[in-house]
């Protein structure tokens, strides 16, 4: 299992958010989630190659912790964190699967399940 992830880049970086995409060249791409910027997820790379993926968290509250989802339905989870201002290293100098990557926070409710905070998208092809 892995403990830090590895995110596939190809010629160009894609940012998807939920109403459109924008291609970043050619070195990066990042997104943070509306409207408090609670979720932001950053890949820095070239070709299929990624020197750096990771998550910051910032502005929440409560214990929280990140999912990045994987293409072809698997997912990595971080540590448990009490409030905002962590980050967590998915992947680093590693080669990765083409997709789409979600950096989604979730905030523990109390009640023995989770909220939905944030969810970021970055596709990598």
């Amino acid at each position: 299992m892995l403990t830090t992830a590895a995110v596939t880049a190809a010629a160009f970086l894609t940012t998807v958010s939920s109403a459109s995409a924008t291609v970043v060249r050619p070195m990066s791409a990042s997104v943070c989630s509306s409207p408090f910027n609670d979720d932001c997820f950053y890949v820095n790379g070239s070709g299929t190659y990624v020197s750096e993926a990771w998550t910051v968290v910032s502005n929440a509250t409560g214990s929280l912790h990140v999912q990045l989802q994987l293409p072809g339905g698997g997912s990595l989870n971080s540590t448990e964190h009490d409030g905002a201002g962590w980050s967590w290293v998915w992947y680093y100098n590693q080669n990765v699967p083409a997709g789409n990557y979600c950096s989604v926070l979730w905030q523990y409710n109390g009640h023995g399940g989770y909220n939905e905070m944030g969810n970021v998208c970055i596709g990598i092809h």
